[in-house]
């Protein structure tokens, strides 16, 4: 009985994490598939920044008239925001009720007539 009870405290640990996770990226807006690649997304940014900010150092940047075109490094640019990301009541809105399933959106679709609706239309008559 000991073994079974170790067995389900630990199922019970590692469900509760990948819980936690997916509630976490909910929260943020994000599938899984998102949240790795936007982990990767801010690694590629800080180091690109450090890179620039060492260059700014030894004065290769972009600002220096001196170097030369390939020796230029230029400023990443802000960190890139996830557009998708609407506010912790509106992703969990969209993780229950999704916005393609929402009145407003069917509303869309019924009025919106395809090129293949209309071609059948012109067949019927």
């Amino acid at each position: 009985q000991s073994g079974l009870f170790l067995l389900l405290a630990a199922m019970t640990v590692v469900l509760y994490i990948f819980l936690s996770w997916h509630c976490w990226i909910a929260c943020l807006g994000m599938t899984t598939n998102e949240s790795v690649k936007w982990t990767q997304i801010r690694k590629s940014h800080k180091i690109k920044l450090r890179l620039f900010s060492e260059a700014v150092r030894n004065g290769s940047s972009a600002d220096n008239s001196e170097a030369s075109d390939e020796e230029k490094i230029l400023h990443p640019g802000p960190e890139p925001k996830n557009i998708y990301n609407i506010g912790l009541i509106e992703n969990w809105k969209d993780v229950f009720f999704p916005r393609s399933l929402r009145k407003e959106a069917m509303n869309r679709v019924k009025t919106t007539s395809t090129p293949s609706t209309n071609i059948n239309k012109a067949k019927a008559s």
